[in-house]
């Protein structure tokens, strides 16, 4: 049975609330249950709503009253107005979802991006995934496979949405994706007019688009499928933003601040699909990281959610966790077709409603764990370690070297420490999760860039992999791997069939020799005596 919003449910909790330290606390989070599910964030900010937008919504949206009527009643204008403010969240910044182009091209989200290192910028930034052929690139120095799109084979223009108009602007592709298959993650660049020959000026704020389309060349006709253009950057007031002051301003932050330790941090998750379902393992990746690490916004993309996981999300509003699920509907769901479900399109999108909004963005799969090593105050601590033991410079990425702690590893049934252990825990009425449980990894780390992730600062980032940057704002950023002494990713899973080297084509990882590690157990009595883990052992009680 899960949560209800009924007086008599409530009151059946209280027998509950008092076996627990926190009482008082968890009884006035589960009151608020008949608020779970509208309490999960959508991915849309609240914002109070422009004066001139209210007019032009006023005069069409309610009743077909035109703005010059409602002004001779000042009953009916607030009346009107308190309808207006409840539907704000419709015009601040939409939520995302796959728009059909052509059959050749599909869109999901689309950002205004005014930063100064950009080349050719500022632009509208539109993230889709475009039909891939092997002659369609740009042939570039190296072996990346990343990189521009020949316009040949764009058979595409754009449109930028003003207040007052619209204009056609110059529309240019750029190709992320790691996996190539049918489809492929591609950004579409829309800039206005004259600005890709690098002699772009400042504009006004009143030249600041709202809106993007795309559409086919050799269609007549063709709707105005718009995609609102999210803008992180809104102190810019229409001007460039000069990446450079972002960085300086960050780095006079103290590290061990204990504001910025809290707010300014976001982890990105790739998409859930199954329908997921392990709440214990949701709860387990949640509650470390908010908990050890501090980190309040988590970033998910919907494919398929039970909903016992969502009414968990919906509890965390009170423990001023901020939980982002945006939907991920995939014009295609066939492996085949577009790789990973699509992951490193959503990753990247994460990348850019992070940026501007939070100072570092860390990317990790639910089963990835980010160990500290050494004393740190906070991820900004942790950060400038690395970079400083790296020389490196504030905006560089930080690689997390990763390393498997497998189940094949483990010998639960057969191992008397465990076993007594779990007779212990079941005598106090504790659930341990699996990361408390596991003991055993590989002896060694695996290098950075294979299987790594990264604590990133996501104003400095083009593009992402899944494992590194693979695009910098500049050039004189870099990648920087974590000596083992900091930090490293605990990966919990099991390791059947995977192979150690870059392409998979070195030893079995269930050959290797293991060692003992403990070092996650520090955190143990922590996490586990936490209210936000008391209040998931109550809901599974209810």
């Amino acid at each position: 049975v899960y949560f209800t919003s009924s007086d008599a449910h409530i009151a059946n909790l209280e027998p509950l609330m008092r076996k627990t330290s926190s009482s008082n606390n968890l009884l006035s989070y589960f009151s608020n249950a008949n608020k779970l599910d509208n309490n999960v964030n959508d991915g849309i900010q609240y914002t109070p709503v422009s004066s001139s937008t209210k007019i032009n919504i006023l005069s069409t949206q309610f009743n077909g009253e035109k703005t010059s009527n409602f002004t001779k009643s000042k009953n009916k204008y607030q009346n009107l107005k308190l309808k207006l403010e409840s539907t704000q969240k419709i015009w601040d910044e939409p939520r995302p979802t796959w728009l059909r182009i052509s059959d050749d091209l599909y869109l999901y989200s689309a950002f205004w991006d005014p930063r100064d290192l950009v080349e050719g910028g500022p632009v509208a930034r539109v993230l889709g995934i475009i039909r891939y052929n092997k002659d369609m690139m740009v042939k570039e120095y190296g072996v990346r496979k990343t990189g521009f799109i020949k316009d040949d084979w764009l058979p595409y223009s754009c449109y930028l949405w003003y207040k007052s108009h619209r204009t056609v602007g110059q529309l240019k592709a750029f190709m992320f994706e790691e996996g190539l298959k049918a489809y492929v993650g591609t950004y579409f660049l829309c800039y206005p007019t004259n600005n890709t020959d690098n002699t772009t000026k400042q504009i006004d704020a009143s030249e600041t688009p709202y809106a993007v389309s795309i559409f086919p060349k050799n269609v007549t006709d063709y709707p105005n499928k718009i995609i609102y253009l999210i803008n992180n950057y809104k102190e810019s007031k229409g001007n460039l933003i000069n990446v450079h002051n972002i960085l300086v301003n960050r780095t006079s932050v103290k590290s061990d601040n204990s504001s910025f330790i809290n707010a300014d941090v976001s982890v990105c998750v790739r998409a859930l699909f199954g329908p997921y379902d392990d709440i214990q393992g949701m709860v387990q990746f949640i509650s470390y990281y908010n908990i050890i690490l501090g980190i309040k916004h988590f970033y998910f993309y919907e494919l398929a959610v039970s909903s016992r996981v969502r009414k968990w999300f919906s509890i965390l509003k009170n423990f001023d966790i901020h939980v982002h699920l945006l939907p991920w509907n995939l014009p295609t769901g066939n492996w085949e077709e577009l790789w990973d479900f699509g992951s490193l399109t959503a990753i990247n999108d994460c990348n850019y409603r992070s940026a501007g909004r939070h100072k570092f963005t860390i990317f990790v799969d639910l089963d990835e764990f980010l160990v500290p090593k050494a004393e740190i105050k906070s991820i900004h601590h942790m950060y400038q370690q690395i970079l400083k033991h790296k020389r490196g410079t504030f905006g560089d990425t930080a690689l997390i070297p990763n390393v498997f702690f497998c189940e094949e590893f483990e010998d639960f049934q057969n191992n008397k420490e465990s076993i007594d252990e779990q007779q212990k825990n079941a005598t106090k009425g504790e659930d341990i999760f699996p990361i408390f449980k596991y003991t055993k990894r590989e002896g060694r780390l695996w290098p950075p860039k294979v299987r790594s992730k990264m604590i990133v600062v996501p104003d400095t980032v083009i593009s992402v992999g899944h494992h590194m940057v693979h695009h910098f704002v500049k050039k004189d950023f870099s990648n920087r791997a974590s000596p083992k002494l900091f930090s490293a990713l605990h990966h919990y899973r099991s390791c059947e069939g995977l192979r150690h080297g870059i392409h998979a084509t070195g030893s079995k990882v269930l050959d290797t020799t293991t060692v003992n590690d403990k070092s996650i157990f520090k955190f143990k009595s922590k996490v586990m005596g936490s209210a936000l883990v008391q209040s998931y052992k109550l809901m599974k009680e209810i």
